[in-house]
């Protein structure tokens, strides 16, 4: 089938139906109707999602060092929070202050980079997600390239030690 399954869509005035999917699947690009959608949409949505929920968790640490808390009171605090996943997998992490590298943080810049492109073609807003692009490119430029993405986790908690008052 031509469609392959994908379903009918509007152009942004809702002027024309169906025919922008019939478009998309012969490769024709309209970016008047709409930005080009980067590859794998749902991968870079979950890793916007994850580099963001990271860049929290590392900030609200920090905010909690900064307040006096212990390490283990900020994890049992937030643990009550949407936060308690991230809290339960990475806190063994980041009292170690070593990341094992399963993914490095110099190529997991490409997805928030890719967000943002798309974002700005879209004319949408992502001030978080910018955020967490901008922890990335922070660590990475402090040569945390080659440890895993979470050592955002570790730059933030660094820059927050050094610049606290």
């Amino acid at each position: 089938m031509l469609l392959r399954g994908r379903a009918p869509c509007k152009c942004a005035h809702g002027a024309v139906t169906g025919y922008l999917v019939v478009l998309d699947v012969l490769g024709a690009s309209w970016p008047w109707a709409r930005p080009k959608l980067p590859p794998q949409p749902a991968k870079l949505v979950v890793n916007g999602i994850l580099f963001g929920t990271l860049a929290l968790l590392g900030e609200g640490l920090a905010v909690a060092e900064a307040l006096g808390m212990s390490r283990q009171a900020a994890y049992q605090v937030l643990g009550d929070t949407p936060l308690a996943a991230q809290v339960e997998r990475r806190a063994a992490t980041i009292d170690r202050g070593l990341y094992p590298r399963r993914f490095p943080l110099s190529p997991a810049r490409k997805a928030p980079a890719l967000i943002a492109e798309f974002a700005s073609q879209s004319g949408i807003d992502v001030p978080l997600m910018e955020a967490a692009r901008e922890w990335l490119a922070r660590a990475d430029g402090a040569g945390r390239g080659r440890q895993d993405y979470t050592a955002l986790i570790a730059q933030i908690l660094q820059t927050a030690a050094a610049t606290r008052r």
